[in-house]
C-alpha cells in the first residue's frame, strides 16, 4: 500500500477555528502567526490534509483532517493523527 500525504487548502476561516485557549490575546496572536505563514506560501500553515492509500491494483482510499496547522509534513507525521489515519485505511 503506498500512502501518500496532500495538503489542501482549507475553506473554514482561521479565526474561530484554529485556537480556543480562553485568552483572546494568545488566539489573536496565534491566528495572526497563521495569516502570515499563508500569505507567504505556506500550506501547512492552514489546511485540510488528505491522507491517501493507493493499492498495487490501483484502489484508493482516503480520510481527511481538516483546520490543520502544521510545520510541515514531517511535523504531520509525529502528530498522532496520521497513525491514526493510516489505521483507518488499512481497515
Amino acid at each position: 500500500m503506498r500512502i501518500q500525504i496532500i495538503p489542501h487548502p482549507e475553506h473554514l476561516p482561521i479565526r474561530g477555528h484554529c485556537m480556543a485557549s480562553g485568552d483572546p490575546v494568545m488566539d489573536e496572536a496565534v491566528a495572526n502567526g497563521i495569516e502570515r505563514r499563508l500569505i507567504a506560501g505556506d500550506i501547512w500553515a492552514w489546511c485540510c490534509v488528505e491522507v491517501r492509500a493507493t493499492t498495487a491494483d490501483r484502489w484508493t482510499k482516503s480520510e481527511f483532517l481538516g483546520c490543520c496547522s502544521y510545520k510541515d509534513e514531517e511535523d504531520f507525521r509525529k502528530g498522532g493523527y496520521f497513525d491514526d489515519m493510516v489505521a483507518e485505511l488499512s481497515r
